[in-house]
């Protein structure tokens, strides 16, 4: 089992976490991204001492090992991290070829998506009842009958688009005169 401080990685992790947000990738890519290599890292053997001793076999096991104790998807998102990772490694000039290069992507089936039958598709469709646009708009959106106002809680604040002082009218509603710096929505504000 490999010491909790001992880091094949180190620095290069530090530096290529510092490239993708010098590229304002979402943290959560980041997140995702690092994490993969850092279970590589712990996975890697304790006398493993340099980025360079990685081999594909390496890879290998740890993919080989996580496919079997978590979802197919699961390996195959941490075996594109690595494969970027490395690749990182070669365009940075620290390492001559990626490892991960000569490991070839683990297969993850595609779920199928449950497609709604006629009859609740029917059913769903009858919920927006009316011969009109207004009123099968209206009746689709959950908008309140003319002179239902909203909750104070749900009239809080306006949504901006975009950051314009504009406020977006609620479906059905006119747009009132706000109270200057308040924005707000609807009758009744």
């Amino acid at each position: 089992m490999p010491s909790p401080s001992r880091s094949v990685f180190g620095p290069l992790l530090v530096s290529w976490e510092l490239s993708m947000r010098a590229r304002n990738l979402s943290p959560r890519t980041i997140t995702n991204y690092t994490e993969a290599v850092r279970q590589l890292d712990s996975a890697l053997p304790a006398e493993l001492a340099d980025v360079t001793n990685v081999t594909p076999e390496h890879i290998r096991e740890f993919i080989a090992d996580l496919s079997s104790r978590r979802a197919a998807k699961t390996a195959l998102s941490r075996y594109n991290a690595l494969r970027i990772f490395f690749d990182w490694l070669v365009e940075e000039d620290e390492l001559n070829s990626s490892p991960a290069a000569r490991v070839r992507r683990p297969v993850a089936p595609e779920q199928p998506v449950a497609v709604p039958s006629d009859d609740t598709l029917r059913a769903i469709l009858s919920t927006c009842g009316g011969k009109d646009f207004v009123s099968r708009r209206d009746n689709a959106g959950g908008v309140p009958a003319p002179g239902v106002h909203p909750s104070p809680s749900a009239r809080r604040g306006c949504r901006a688009v975009r950051g314009s002082p504009r406020p977006v009218p609620a479906v059905g509603s006119p747009l009132m005169t706000c109270p200057a710096g308040e924005h707000r929505i609807g009758a009744g504000t």
